[in-house]
């Protein structure tokens, strides 16, 4: 009984030691603490990583996306038309403009 209440201090303690460290990581990355016990001894171990999404994707600067979008409306003319079953579709003035492509 006395072990269990003194493991319980132990681990107790441990979190609190490695609490602001956490802290302090937080800011910048993801830490995992995980402590075992066993045969009345602990065991922390504790890994941090930097937080990375994969999946955010940084958009350009909006003027530069204003002007490539001006310089491609210019270059293909884009005309919506209606084909032989009354469906609109686009057609451009240069070929290659349906796939966004700017090279001349």
């Amino acid at each position: 009984m006395f072990q269990e209440k003194a493991s319980l201090i132990i681990s107790a303690a441990l979190a609190l030691l490695m609490a602001p460290v956490g802290l302090a990581q937080a800011q910048q990355g993801i830490e995992a603490t995980s402590c075992v016990r066993s045969f009345g001894s602990f065991t922390c171990v504790t890994r941090w990583v930097q937080a990375v999404d994969p999946n955010i994707r940084h958009a350009p600067p909006r003027d530069e996306v204003v002007t490539r979008d001006q310089q491609w409306l210019a270059r293909c003319r884009p005309v919506i038309r209606a084909d032989g079953y009354g469906v609109g579709r686009y057609r451009y003035a240069v070929p290659g403009c349906e796939y966004g492509d700017l090279s001349e």
